[in-house]
């Protein structure tokens, strides 16, 4: 007697046009999904020691260093970069480079910044690079322990003006980079000491240039660091 009622009430529920159906989720297309798995694109820039290599690529977005392969370290702005046209790596520098990440704006690749072990990379051309740095030192001096007179082989007796205060010991400005070509090097350095003033050479300028050939034999001239340990 309750079978009937039961399976009518069924049939009914599933054949009503009416009944509304849960909403599905559109898939995502397959352009699209193989758009977002694809990695960034990626090019390969080699090059020896003491020369430059320019490898084209599209740089409009941007460059990230992906992985290096060289024994030599590969330094933003001083052994690899980019520009307009490409990525460029030099002295030895070999590595991967993503050319679709995030970089700063065009406006800004030319700014003086600070490399590691470079120093403020202040010209960045394609004819030149120019690093600068500062090294200088003070020092307090007290002379208050000093006695107030002195008398001089005469027998004159004379007041000393004892002091106190910080002076500027030392400064050293050194100037750093290539010219024309990474090959072709130079260091240049101003120089200067406080218990030198008033000597004819209170203030000094010297340093050297030079043209590596190969990693066996760089060619050059001027004053350079000594050979050994002082």
């Amino acid at each position: 007697m309750h079978i009937l009622p039961v399976a009518l009430l069924a049939l009914l529920t599933s054949s009503n046009p009416q009944q509304p159906s849960a909403p599905q989720t559109p898939s995502p297309s397959a352009p699209a999904a193989q758009a977002a798995q694809t990695p960034p694109p990626s090019v390969t820039c080699a090059s020896k020691v003491g020369e430059r290599t320019q490898c084209a690529a599209d740089t409009s977005k941007g460059v990230v260093l992906a992985r290096s392969y060289s024994t030599a370290a590969c330094l933003l702005g001083k052994t690899w970069g980019y520009d307009d046209r490409g990525v460029w790596v030099s002295d030895g520098c070999v590595a991967d480079f993503l050319v679709a990440g995030t970089a700063a704006p065009e406006t800004t690749k030319k700014e003086p910044r600070y490399i590691p072990n470079g120093g403020f990379l202040i010209v960045e051309e394609d004819l030149g690079e120019v690093y600068v740095r500062l090294f200088s030192y003070a020092r307090y001096l007290n002379q208050l322990g000093l006695d107030e007179t002195y008398t001089d082989a005469f027998g004159n007796v004379h007041t000393v003006q004892r002091r106190q205060d910080a002076q500027l010991q030392k400064f050293f400005l050194p100037f750093s980079g290539w010219f024309l070509t990474p090959k072709f090097r130079y260091y240049l350095y101003v120089w200067s000491a406080n218990t030198s003033q008033g000597d004819p050479a209170q203030v000094v300028g010297g340093g050297n240039i030079s043209y590596v050939f190969n990693k066996y034999a760089t060619f050059g001239g001027g004053i350079t660091s000594l050979p050994s340990v002082r």
